[in-house]
């Protein structure tokens, strides 16, 4: 009897010790904090191109009266003159805050043909020594509206090559590509306020490393919310310098500007758009 308690004594022992040192060797594992930089600085320039992109589906629009220029925070000329395949050429001369609040400078030449409404709307946009909140950003944006099957939809292919200018003054080269769609039942009269984005973004971030990120979930944006940022979405980053591959995603359907990344021990990481 002895015996047999003495056995059911150890097997209750050695069955401790186990459990002891799994919960130790869990509790161990480490996880290094994730370096974010990349995400954040291509999460800010995207950010400045769409507030770009806003002022100028503001001021392009040909289907309705343009609003006033107390409204969108600069001054602009709008003249129909024939450049090639555009048959009107709109200046966009910034002095101002714009809609979202960020101070703005230098100039956009925008190049437009075509009617929303009808179905065949084209730009074509040079940024002229352009900087939002000090920060340079300069190069083109095309846009050109492709045929939707689906009532109240607007979809557009678009392309875009810029050099952005971070906080600390240093450089980022990047071309985007993607589908944009201005979906809901105000979409006729361009005031729709949500917007659907798909896109892949190529480039190098400020340390020169090859960086590609692509859309791993629709990012939706409504105008409302300024349109800077995605407040749904998800995008993966790969760093093919380092190897690196990490998806963040972008707000909970808010007007946020909140940025999340989940590592493998289940940790979240968050930065800000700014």
């Amino acid at each position: 009897m002895k015996i047999k308690d003495s056995y059911k004594a150890c097997i209750f022992f050695l069955a401790v010790i186990s459990v002891l040192h799994s919960c130790k060797t869990k509790s161990e594992t480490y996880f290094p904090n994730p370096d974010l930089s990349t995400e954040k600085e291509f999460s800010n320039a995207q950010a400045d191109l769409n507030s770009i992109f806003r002022d100028v589906d503001y001021t392009t629009q040909t289907d309705t009266s343009l609003r006033r220029e107390s409204e969108i925070g600069y001054r602009f000329t709008k003249k129909d003159t024939a450049v090639g395949k555009y048959g009107r050429v709109v200046t966009i001369f910034y002095e101002n805050k714009g809609r979202d609040g960020l101070s703005r400078s230098g100039k956009l030449r925008c190049f437009t043909n075509g009617r929303r409404s009808r179905g065949d709307y084209r730009d074509s946009v040079i940024l002229d020594s352009v900087r939002i909140n000090s920060r340079m950003i300069q190069g083109f944006l095309v846009m050109v509206q492709t045929e939707s099957k689906i009532l109240d939809q607007w979809n557009f292919t678009y392309k875009a090559s810029v050099v952005w200018e971070n906080q600390s003054k240093s450089f980022l080269t990047l071309g985007v590509t993607g589908l944009k769609s201005k979906v809901g039942l105000s979409t006729k009269d361009t005031k729709s306020d949500i917007w659907l984005i798909i896109d892949t973004i190529t480039g190098k971030n400020s340390q020169g490393q090859q960086v590609r990120a692509t859309t791993a979930l629709t990012k939706v944006f409504r105008d409302s919310c300024s349109y800077r940022h995605p407040i749904k979405g998800m995008m993966d980053f790969t760093n093919h310098s380092s190897n690196v591959i990490q998806r963040i995603k972008y707000g909970d359907g808010e007007c946020d500007d909140r940025v999340t990344f989940i590592n493998e021990g289940g940790w979240e990481y968050a930065f800000f758009v700014d």
